[in-house]
């Protein structure tokens, strides 16, 4: 079962990645402000697919990622691939253009990549990037790699192995998304409707359980 707080603060972040404000991402995807809002908020649910591909193309991200991240599609099935045909994320036609492919990746690669410059996951994400090059064919020295040559050498495949390609680009995308992402536990704090057990938290709840956790944690920052 996918945590609806989680995947709301993960949609949060991706809007602050691309310096959105709620109205701004909803003018872009068609999805209302509110229902932006109470979904990173954990109030709304998981949104239906038309409405993660919507989102997924307004941040620039591959619709895939956020149906995975929604519990839509799930990579480690072996029909993950069908699955994400279905929910529509995949357009075979796409992945055939040559120039259409350029540009999405050098818009939305390049600059995943050079917001990882200051990062120290860069170094495990650009050989990630190299091993799997390698395993689809694509024959680049590990000397100064880069995603350039990494997009260059993905052009020189057929169109379905391109499209397999980036499904496995996602994942590791996914693993840096998770480790350059710090989810702060006084931010679910502030959370409306947060329970424990069947109780819903009041506010002296909340502020007893901050008052606790800095005593808990007093020394080990």
């Amino acid at each position: 079962m996918v945590n609806e707080i989680i995947f709301g603060d993960y949609l949060k972040q991706l809007r602050k990645k691309r310096g959105y404000t709620l109205k701004q991402l909803a003018e872009l995807s068609g999805v209302s402000d509110s229902q932006i809002s109470r979904i990173e908020l954990g109030t709304r649910g998981v949104p239906k697919p038309e409405n993660l591909k919507k989102l997924a193309e307004a941040l620039d991200v591959p619709p895939e990622s956020l149906l995975e991240k929604a519990g839509v599609i799930d990579r480690a099935d072996s029909a993950f691939e069908d699955a994400a045909m279905v929910a529509g994320a995949l357009n075979p036609a796409f992945y055939e253009n040559d120039q259409e492919l350029r540009d999405y990746l050098e818009a939305v690669e390049l600059k995943k990549f050079a917001d990882m410059e200051n990062d120290e996951f860069k170094g495990r994400y650009l050989q990630r990037l190299w091993l799997t090059a390698q395993t689809y064919g694509i024959e680049i020295s590990a000397d100064n790699f880069t995603p350039s040559e990494f997009i260059d050498g993905l052009l020189t495949l057929d169109g379905r192995t391109r499209m397999l390609l980036m499904l496995e680009l996602g994942r590791i995308e996914d693993a840096w998304e998770q480790e350059a992402t710090v989810l702060h536990l006084e931010d679910l704090l502030k959370l409306p409707n947060i329970a424990y057990g069947n109780r819903l938290l009041t506010q002296n709840d909340r502020q007893r359980i901050e008052s606790m956790l800095h005593l808990l944690l007093k020394g080990e920052a």
